[in-house]
């Protein structure tokens, strides 16, 4: 499986790092994961790590379905704030897209370049999003 679910009890974190490509049934896993995990608990962030996903997000064909399993199974209700960690440009564009689709969630989702940058946001430290941590473009989870 090309994702593996950690949780962070002392920053209140829930951290996906995934390698390769994330596909549908991966997702819904991890998150069927992180809810069954004994230091899971509502209102942790989320972190979506695609640091090591040189391939991309996951097949575009995927992401609406993602933002729909997330909406009818009521899953952003139980999590804080979601960033998705894309250093590679074209991983980047497409968390932006993921973010802007992910407006009707009950969760804010956000894209970040940088790492330090995500956990500032997932923190509270950062209201500034996206667009000006990236340098100008301009959010997603579940």
């Amino acid at each position: 499986m090309p994702v593996t679910t950690t949780i962070d009890c002392e920053k209140r974190l829930v951290i996906h790092a995934i390698e390769g490509v994330l596909a549908a049934g991966d997702f819904v896993k991890a998150i069927g994961d992180r809810v069954e995990h004994p230091d899971f608990e509502p209102g942790l962030n989320v972190l979506w790590d695609f640091s090591n996903a040189p391939e991309g997000i996951m097949p575009s064909r995927d992401l609406r379905g993602m933002l729909d399993y997330g909406r009818q199974e009521g899953h952003g209700a139980r999590i804080g704030r979601v960033a998705l960690l894309t250093p590679a440009r074209t991983q980047f564009a497409t968390a932006s897209a993921v973010e802007k689709m992910s407006g009707s969630l009950a969760v804010e989702i956000k894209a970040f370049q940088d790492r330090d940058e995500a956990m500032r946001w997932l923190a509270g430290g950062n209201e500034s999003g996206a667009s000006q941590q990236s340098g100008g473009s301009e959010e997603a989870e579940t």
